[in-house]
């Protein structure tokens, strides 16, 4: 009998002005999972696991949202990321236990534009997650492995002290 494991990631995010009113709510949307980050989690979990850096979600801008390639690296996904907000959120409790062959963030994360109000304003189109060895918080920093990227269904404008709400499940099914 031939079985295989499919796996879907879902984003999910909400913008919000300074005084906490919903400006958009971008519902779900799926993203591209890297093939490194498949080599991880099948590394990590069939042979040694390795040490838990990050993992790490960040907010990517741009004039137009990005065509992510299976083989992007956190090269690609740094040069994107938006320089208004502290640092990528995350950690070793970024998700909580699996259960079912489905993870979630522990919680949503909420990303604050750090520009002053009505200032910094920037397009932004949507998030990644970077784990792995060289993974920091740190914004623009290109170590770690690109696990997952993902585009908002639409652009939206991010204004100085808006939020952004991220959330993120991944599951893995056998058909």
């Amino acid at each position: 009998m031939d079985q295989y494991i499919q796996v879907r990631g879902v984003f999910r995010a909400k913008l919000f002005d300074k005084d906490g009113n919903l400006i958009a709510d971008l519902g779900e949307f799926s993203n591209r999972m890297m093939t490194a980050a498949m080599d991880y989690l099948l590394n990590g979990g069939l042979r040694a696991p390795p040490t838990l850096v990050g993992p790490y979600c960040a907010v990517h801008v741009g004039a137009t949202p990005p065509v992510w390639g299976t083989n992007d690296a956190m090269t690609v996904a740094a040069g994107r990321e938006s320089a208004n907000y502290a640092a990528r959120q995350g950690g070793a409790t970024l998700f909580a236990a699996s259960a079912g062959g489905i993870i979630n963030f522990t919680s949503p994360l909420t990303f604050t534009n750090s520009a002053a109000s009505g200032a910094g304003s920037e397009v932004v189109q949507g998030v990644f997650i970077v784990v792995g060895t060289g993974a920091l918080s740190t914004i623009a920093n290109t170590g770690g492995t690109l696990f997952t990227a993902g585009n908002f269904p639409s652009s939206q404008n991010w204004q100085g002290t808006n939020t952004l709400q991220v959330s993120y499940q991944l599951q893995m099914t056998s058909p």
